[in-house]
């Protein structure tokens, strides 16, 4: 992978069958599904895929057998910020 391209939206595309293909399930052009792959400060997404692109992929990998799930859209890197619940205790009454 070349440092511009980032994941997740490199993996998926990859994990689909490449950008040509992304374009043809999400009627995007083949330079908008390159962009997904791009650092915003290079004009792209930061590597995550648009949430309706999403679902039209996860929707073509249930037809077609491919395994894919929500959680390849999401950096889930050691690096990748964590959301952490706030605590479940009540404060003393």
């Amino acid at each position: 992978m070349k440092k511009h391209q980032l994941n997740p939206a490199f993996a998926v595309i990859k994990k689909v069958g490449g950008v040509e293909i992304v374009s043809t399930i999400t009627g995007r052009s083949t330079a908008r599904v390159y962009r997904w792959t791009y650092p915003k400060s290079h004009g792209g997404t930061g590597g995550f895929i648009p949430h309706e692109e999403a679902l039209k992929l996860l929707d073509h990998a249930k037809a077609n057998g491919i395994s894919l799930t929500a959680s390849d859209f999401f950096d889930v890197s050691p690096a990748a910020p964590q959301i952490v619940p706030p605590s479940q205790e009540r404060p003393a009454a």
